[in-house]
Protein backbone atom coordinates (compact mmCIF):
# COMPACT_ATOMS: atom_id res chain seq x y z
CA UNK A 1 0.00 0.00 0.00
CA UNK A 2 1.26 3.30 -0.82
CA UNK A 3 -0.02 6.83 0.06
CA UNK A 4 0.70 9.81 -2.82
CA UNK A 5 1.79 13.12 -0.29
CA UNK A 6 0.25 15.27 -2.91
CA UNK A 7 -3.25 13.62 -1.45
CA UNK A 8 -2.35 13.99 2.09
CA UNK A 9 -4.11 17.48 2.57
CA UNK A 10 -7.51 16.34 2.25
CA UNK A 11 -9.26 14.98 5.22
CA UNK A 12 -10.28 11.43 3.84
CA UNK A 13 -7.88 8.94 3.32
CA UNK A 14 -6.48 8.58 -0.34
CA UNK A 15 -4.30 5.46 -1.24
CA UNK A 16 -3.20 3.04 -3.33
CA UNK A 17 -3.52 -0.34 -2.75
CA UNK A 18 -1.20 -2.31 -5.94
CA UNK A 19 -2.47 -5.50 -7.48
CA UNK A 20 0.16 -6.17 -10.15
CA UNK A 21 3.72 -3.92 -11.02
CA UNK A 22 6.11 -5.38 -14.04
CA UNK A 23 8.84 -3.55 -14.38
CA UNK A 24 11.22 -2.89 -16.85
CA UNK A 25 14.51 -3.94 -16.47
CA UNK A 26 16.59 -0.52 -16.96
CA UNK A 27 19.87 0.67 -15.49
CA UNK A 28 17.49 3.48 -13.19
CA UNK A 29 14.92 0.81 -12.51
CA UNK A 30 12.28 3.88 -12.60
CA UNK A 31 10.02 2.23 -15.51
CA UNK A 32 7.36 -0.67 -15.55
CA UNK A 33 3.98 -0.93 -15.45
CA UNK A 34 1.59 -1.05 -12.20
CA UNK A 35 -2.25 -1.31 -11.63
CA UNK A 36 -3.11 -0.40 -8.44
CA UNK A 37 -7.02 0.00 -6.90
CA UNK A 38 -7.41 3.26 -6.33
CA UNK A 39 -9.09 4.98 -3.19
CA UNK A 40 -9.53 8.88 -3.50
CA UNK A 41 -11.18 10.81 -0.85
CA UNK A 42 -12.54 7.62 0.92
CA UNK A 43 -14.40 6.09 -2.11
CA UNK A 44 -13.42 3.13 -4.02
CA UNK A 45 -11.95 4.35 -7.39
CA UNK A 46 -11.50 0.71 -9.20
CA UNK A 47 -8.75 -0.86 -10.34
CA UNK A 48 -6.24 1.64 -12.64
CA UNK A 49 -3.28 1.52 -14.62
CA UNK A 50 -0.22 4.52 -13.16
CA UNK A 51 2.34 3.52 -15.07
CA UNK A 52 2.60 7.33 -16.35
CA UNK A 53 3.07 8.79 -12.76
CA UNK A 54 4.56 5.88 -10.90
CA UNK A 55 8.33 6.95 -11.12
CA UNK A 56 7.68 9.92 -9.58
CA UNK A 57 9.13 10.05 -6.16
CA UNK A 58 6.01 11.55 -4.40
CA UNK A 59 4.68 7.98 -3.32
CA UNK A 60 5.10 7.09 0.45
CA UNK A 61 4.84 3.30 1.46
CA UNK A 62 2.77 2.41 4.24
CA UNK A 63 4.24 0.63 7.11
CA UNK A 64 2.09 -2.75 7.60
CA UNK A 65 0.71 -1.58 11.11
CA UNK A 66 -0.70 1.54 9.54
CA UNK A 67 -2.89 -0.29 6.26
CA UNK A 68 -5.57 -0.94 8.95
CA UNK A 69 -5.78 3.00 9.73
CA UNK A 70 -6.37 3.81 5.90
CA UNK A 71 -8.47 0.44 5.48
CA UNK A 72 -11.43 0.79 8.47
CA UNK A 73 -12.35 4.39 6.97
CA UNK A 74 -13.02 3.01 3.46
CA UNK A 75 -16.56 2.10 3.59
CA UNK A 76 -17.19 -1.80 1.90
CA UNK A 77 -20.57 -1.77 0.48
CA UNK A 78 -19.22 -1.41 -3.69
CA UNK A 79 -20.28 1.29 -6.01
CA UNK A 80 -23.82 0.72 -7.95
CA UNK A 81 -22.78 -0.93 -11.46
CA UNK A 82 -24.20 1.28 -14.05
CA UNK A 83 -25.93 -0.45 -16.69
CA UNK A 84 -26.25 1.79 -20.13
CA UNK A 85 -29.67 1.47 -22.27
CA UNK A 86 -29.27 -1.12 -25.34
CA UNK A 87 -30.88 1.59 -27.86
CA UNK A 88 -31.23 5.26 -27.46
CA UNK A 89 -33.24 7.91 -29.34
CA UNK A 90 -31.50 10.02 -32.06
CA UNK A 91 -30.94 13.53 -31.88
CA UNK A 92 -34.14 15.83 -32.66
CA UNK A 93 -32.79 16.45 -36.37
CA UNK A 94 -31.71 13.14 -37.51
CA UNK A 95 -34.68 11.71 -35.56
CA UNK A 96 -36.69 13.78 -38.18
CA UNK A 97 -34.88 12.43 -41.19
CA UNK A 98 -35.68 8.96 -40.29
CA UNK A 99 -39.54 9.41 -39.58
CA UNK A 100 -39.39 11.27 -43.48
CA UNK A 101 -38.16 7.99 -44.81
CA UNK A 102 -39.68 5.51 -42.66
CA UNK A 103 -36.54 4.17 -41.09
CA UNK A 104 -35.96 3.84 -37.03
CA UNK A 105 -35.76 6.48 -35.03
CA UNK A 106 -33.34 4.56 -32.23
CA UNK A 107 -30.05 3.14 -32.38
CA UNK A 108 -28.03 0.91 -30.70
CA UNK A 109 -26.10 2.53 -27.76
CA UNK A 110 -22.54 1.43 -28.18
CA UNK A 111 -19.67 1.86 -25.45
CA UNK A 112 -16.06 2.09 -25.06
CA UNK A 113 -14.52 -0.51 -22.99
CA UNK A 114 -12.80 -0.64 -20.04
CA UNK A 115 -15.63 2.65 -18.92
CA UNK A 116 -17.02 2.08 -15.65
CA UNK A 117 -20.23 0.90 -17.12
CA UNK A 118 -22.17 -1.63 -19.64
CA UNK A 119 -24.18 -1.93 -22.16
CA UNK A 120 -27.46 -3.64 -21.26
CA UNK A 121 -28.57 -6.74 -23.47
CA UNK A 122 -31.38 -6.05 -25.17
CA UNK A 123 -34.49 -6.15 -23.21
CA UNK A 124 -33.10 -5.62 -19.87
CA UNK A 125 -33.52 -2.34 -17.97
CA UNK A 126 -31.28 0.11 -17.74
CA UNK A 127 -30.02 2.42 -14.74
CA UNK A 128 -29.11 5.42 -17.18
CA UNK A 129 -31.44 7.29 -18.80
CA UNK A 130 -29.44 9.34 -21.81
CA UNK A 131 -32.48 11.94 -23.72
CA UNK A 132 -31.26 13.79 -26.73
CA UNK A 133 -30.97 17.50 -25.95
CA UNK A 134 -28.91 20.23 -24.41
CA UNK A 135 -29.94 20.24 -21.36
CA UNK A 136 -30.86 22.43 -18.51
CA UNK A 137 -29.42 25.63 -19.18
CA UNK A 138 -26.97 27.48 -16.87
CA UNK A 139 -28.67 30.85 -17.24
CA UNK A 140 -32.51 30.17 -18.31
CA UNK A 141 -33.22 33.86 -18.21
CA UNK A 142 -30.81 34.54 -21.04
CA UNK A 143 -33.37 32.01 -23.48
CA UNK A 144 -36.39 34.19 -22.48
CA UNK A 145 -38.86 34.40 -25.44
CA UNK A 146 -36.57 32.35 -27.43
CA UNK A 147 -37.96 29.51 -29.52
Amino acid sequence: MVVRTKFERYPEPSFYRIIRAEPEMDPENRKGRVWVERFFRGENKGIVEISQAAYKTDYRLVPKHEESKYLETVPDQPKAEKVMPYSIEMPPLLKLYAEQNQLSTTVKFVGKPGRNYRVANEGEESNCNITPGLGEPASPQLYEGVL
